[in-house]
């Protein structure tokens, strides 16, 4: 490795294109988060119940916790703790919007001057609990903390991904995992998974739990999908051990921790995908740090699974 790397210009999510919304047309959102929407409703409208727009949350055992904001820490670990009970008391909990979009805008913040490589130092005898798909399983997730403990300056956590889609509490794992990284950001890492992406969550399922649960507020999926585009692409621990949600690149010439590091995640993620191009090399390494998949033998083959920029 050469010199050590630092983080990225705190780039606001604007690229030459304009804003997020680029990306897909309005009419093209609001199809899928219908057709999203009537899906859920169909499979658990006992369970879910949308949140006004003024939003005022639905009745649950326990009260939300307010949203402290990003200034103490010890007061956003309460926050972080005291969220996983308010959801796990009831599957109607809902966080208001006003503190749900403050969190999101938090965390674009945070993650936007973070390295699209991260570095974790463990000291000697120390640890750091690497975790990977949850895939909105809340239940299963919150036992993660039962069983190894909260997150802290000694109990360090890596999600390596896929926290989103499949299960029916995305939004809630999301909440919980940004709330903990806002309190302890060099203690607790996220890193993108390949179901961290708009066209994913509009065939998997977290488009429509949004709306769904925040009646059809665009701007809280939009500030998902900001944060996703924010997220690290890998980490390496004690210079020695290298994680990602995916696999190593299939670029031969000249692959190293420096050429994945300078990959501009967040340019990438904002490339209209309505205006296909051939894919640069920066493509093709953010697209397999996500997607690609082991397999027995030697070499590489084309994925069946495909990815954002397929070769």
């Amino acid at each position: 490795r050469s010199a050590p790397r630092e983080a990225g210009p705190n780039v606001w999510l604007q690229s030459s294109r304009g804003s997020l919304l680029h990306t897909v047309a309005l009419t093209t959102v609001a199809l899928c988060a219908a057709k999203a929407g009537r899906q859920v409703g169909q499979s658990r409208r006992p369970k879910v119940q949308r949140l006004s727009i003024k939003g005022e949350a639905p009745s649950s055992g326990l009260a939300a916790p307010a949203y402290p904001g990003m200034e103490d820490p010890e007061k956003l670990m309460k926050f972080a703790r005291d969220l996983c009970d308010f959801y796990r008391s009831s599957s109607q909990a809902r966080l208001p919007l006003g503190d749900t979009e403050r969190l999101l805008e938090d965390a674009v913040r945070l993650f936007s001057q973070e390295a699209t490589l991260v570095d974790i130092e463990v000291p000697t005898g120390d640890h750091v609990n690497v975790v990977g798909d949850v895939h909105g399983q809340l239940f299963d997730f919150l036992s993660i903390f039962e069983a190894n403990g909260w997150p802290s300056e000694e109990n360090r956590f890596l999600f390596n991904g896929d926290f989103v889609d499949r299960g029916s509490y995305s939004v809630e794992i999301m909440l919980i995992l940004l709330a903990f990284k806002l309190a302890l950001p060099k203690h607790f890492f996220l890193s993108r998974g390949n179901h961290e992406e708009e066209t994913m969550n509009h065939n998997y399922g977290f488009t429509g739990e949004v709306l769904a649960k925040y009646d059809v507020e665009l701007k809280i999926f939009v500030a998902f999908q900001r944060v996703f585009m924010c997220l690290p692409l890998a980490h390496v621990v004690n210079h020695d051990v290298f994680v990602t949600h995916g696999g190593l690149p299939r670029i031969s010439k000249n692959l190293s921790l420096d050429t994945i590091a300078a990959v501009d995640r967040i340019k990438v993620s904002t490339d209209d995908p309505r205006q296909p191009r051939q894919p640069q090399e920066e493509d093709i390494i953010y697209n397999d740090l996500m997607w690609s998949d082991p397999f027995e033998g030697d070499g590489l083959r084309v994925s069946q699974r495909g990815g954002r920029h397929p070769q």
